[in-house]
């Protein structure tokens, strides 16, 4: 049976479901935001005019994972895929493990296989920057939990390496 939508702010919800992903149970989460308007926008990834309520980037330097992020302005979220992974408390125990070789478990951020994904470091950290401009505390990730508070520091922290680069 569909899970309802789940709120998380003042015209944002989530609803999450199962996904597997080469066998490992990953889950996903589609967001969803009521522009000023009425009208709603879906985020996987959809063609976007909602330029005033809605910021979004591409991610660049990464290929592999063509990555569009937004932040929604009004409850200060930011909407990402795969650039990073919260889980917490998963209970699949392959899944668990496989996040543990990568470092993508108990703890906010990429994995460590980003550092090998990313072709161009210099556009990737362009984007990077242009993200952590924003005014985000919140982070809504695909795969893992919704992180509440402390979203852009965490963001931060988790690619030190690629700012540093």
């Amino acid at each position: 049976m569909p899970r309802p939508l789940r709120a998380l702010g003042p015209d944002l919800w989530v609803v999450e479901r199962p996904q597997s992903f080469y066998g490992l149970v990953v889950g996903t989460r589609k967001t969803v935001i009521r522009l000023d308007d009425g009208s709603l926008l879906l985020h996987s990834p959809v063609s976007l005019d909602a330029r005033l309520q809605v910021d979004q980037t591409f991610f660049r330097g990464l290929p592999y994972e063509n990555e569009v992020v937004f932040l929604h302005r009004k409850s200060g979220t930011l909407i990402l895929c795969d650039l990073a992974f919260n889980f917490r408390a998963c209970t699949h125990s392959v899944t668990r493990l496989l996040m543990q070789l990568i470092r993508s478990y108990e703890r906010f951020g990429p994995s460590k296989l980003d550092p090998l994904l990313i072709r161009d470091r210099w556009l990737a950290r362009k984007s990077l920057e242009r993200i952590l401009g924003w005014d985000f505390d919140r982070v809504v990730v695909a795969h893992g939990d919704v992180l509440e508070r402390g979203g852009r520091e965490a963001l931060r922290d988790g690619y030190a390496w690629l700012l540093a680069a």
